[in-house]
């Protein structure tokens, strides 16, 4: 269920056990130790895949980190940090979320809720021990919500580059009555022209468009990572997981999130070249709360 639960462990068992779910390896077995491997893993019958670093060099009673990527991203996009967190003495996993990348395309209601569980499930069902969540764009919303919904699995928070709305004065009795309001959405022809529209500019700008995303290291946006997110925008279904953001439910604040429900050990990290935000005016929004962490 994609329902919030008292007992994370026991909703993430449900979930696990409405389809023939399992990990498996590509490849070989005997994996070397600081060497990333792909593996699959099936989530509510639909298969997902995520990368694994093992450290050659355990660092003693150290939580593994999951890296959360962002919206039209994918878990191997995180290959330049696997290594040297493992090298660090982490194990470090790097999901793909469902409808991203190399995992299917599934018939699911993709929401920022759908994808809060399956980081839920994830830390339960695969990772099997509580973990830093650390995640970039929309992946860093999704972190903080399983933080503030799950905290018993989340051993600590980084936000890197964080979507999310923050809205100084934000309380709980404001989160129950927007829980209760509905918006409206677009009529189904709009969604699907616009979509439409938007999925050709994409397919047809991807290397301009990560040229804009990586200013400070454009070698990153290399021809391998243009092709993996050319590849992932031809699947089937890929356009209904890009309409999705036309039916996303209105985001509770990144400050509530943290502050108020997680409580925990928060890192925030907002570069001042981010061109999907404004560094310096949500850092002059988030400057009473980042301060507290």
């Amino acid at each position: 269920s994609s329902s919030k639960s008292n007992d994370p462990v026991a909703a993430a068992v449900v979930s696990y056990d409405e389809a023939p779910d399992g990990v498996s390896q590509w490849g070989i077995t005997d994996w070397p130790a600081g060497v990333p491997r792909r593996c699959s893993w099936r989530w509510r019958g639909a298969l997902t895949d995520f990368c694994v670093v093992e450290p050659a060099h355990p660092k003693p009673g150290a939580p593994a980190i999951v890296l959360v990527h962002g919206f039209g991203a994918f878990g191997a996009q995180w290959r330049f940090n696997l290594a040297p967190l493992a090298q660090a003495g982490y194990r470090v996993y790097a999901p793909t979320l469902p409808g991203f990348g190399r995992s299917e395309k599934a018939a699911l209601q993709y929401s920022q809720d759908a994808w809060r569980d399956f980081i839920r499930d994830f830390l339960v069902c695969v990772v099997g021990s509580p973990a830093v969540l650390a995640g970039n764009s929309i992946g860093g919303y999704i972190s903080a919500s399983a933080a503030a919904d799950y905290p018993s699995l989340v051993a600590g928070l980084a936000l890197l580059n964080s979507a999310g709305p923050v809205t100084p004065g934000f309380t709980a009795a404001d989160a129950a009555a927007a829980a209760q309001q509905t918006k409206k959405p677009p009529h189904p022809l709009v969604v699907r022209a616009t979509t439409a529209a938007l999925m050709f500019y994409l397919q047809s700008s991807i290397a301009k468009q990560l040229k804009w995303l990586y200013p400070t290291n454009p070698a990153n946006a290399d021809a391998w990572l243009e092709q993996e997110i050319y590849r992932a925008a031809c699947d089937s279904r890929s356009a209904d997981v890009f309409a999705s953001v036309f039916y996303l439910p209105k985001p509770r604040p990144l400050n509530f999130l943290v502050n108020e429900l997680w409580r925990g050990p928060t890192a925030v990290i907002q570069g001042v070249l981010d061109p999907l935000n404004d560094a310096q005016v949500r850092f002059r929004v988030q400057g009473f709360w980042v301060r507290m962490r």
